[in-house]
Formats: structure tokens, sequence, C-alpha cells
């Protein structure tokens, strides 16, 4: 069962529950970047990148959606948990892909 959106860049994931929508997930990214960008520590060159960084390299990241076992599904893989949970009986918007209008 999808139990919130998420989004995900890189080794970053920001998860908000139902009903939040992606472009909430967003806002929250958009904050951890102002604040990660402010940061003056010395930068690991041999760990994972900074949210500010994995975030301009992609600023939509990759949209999609937690289930009720906390696992990342993508739009597709969400649509097809919801249609064969009974969750949702149609997609709305896109064939094959969830939005979270679909859901809430």
């Amino acid at each position: 069962m999808i139990t919130g959106v998420a989004i995900r860049w890189g080794p970053y994931m920001i998860v908000l529950p139902k009903p939040a929508r992606h472009a909430d997930v967003l806002d929250v990214a958009r904050e951890w970047m102002r604040r990660d960008s402010e940061r003056t520590e010395v930068f690991n060159p041999h760990g994972p990148p900074r949210f500010a960084e994995a975030f301009r390299e992609r600023p939509s990241g990759e949209q999609g959606f937690v289930d009720d076992r906390h696992d990342f599904l993508t739009r597709e893989e969400a649509a097809s948990m919801a249609l064969e949970c009974g969750q949702v009986t149609a997609l709305r918007f896109q064939p094959e892909k969830l939005f979270s209008e679909d859901v809430w």
C-alpha cells in the first residue's frame, strides 16, 4: 500500500506522508539545499555528495512513492502496486504512472 510521496537525489531521499504532494517534497528539498549551501566545513571528495550538489545536478530528483514497508517505488511501480491492492481503481493522469492526486 502506498503511504507517502518521495523524491530521491542520489543517496538522499525525502519522504512525506499522505496527503502530501511532490511539490511539498520539493519545498522541503529547497530548504535543505539552502541550509546545506551555508555549511562551511571541508567537503569530503570520497564521501557522498552534499545534498545541495545532488539537488543542483537534478533539481526535480526522481519522483516516486513509499509503501508500507518504507521502500521507494517509481511512479510506475507505485501504479502497479496501488492498482493490485485496490488502493486505486484507475490512473487518471498518465497510463502506468501514479500521481499523488490518484491516491489522495
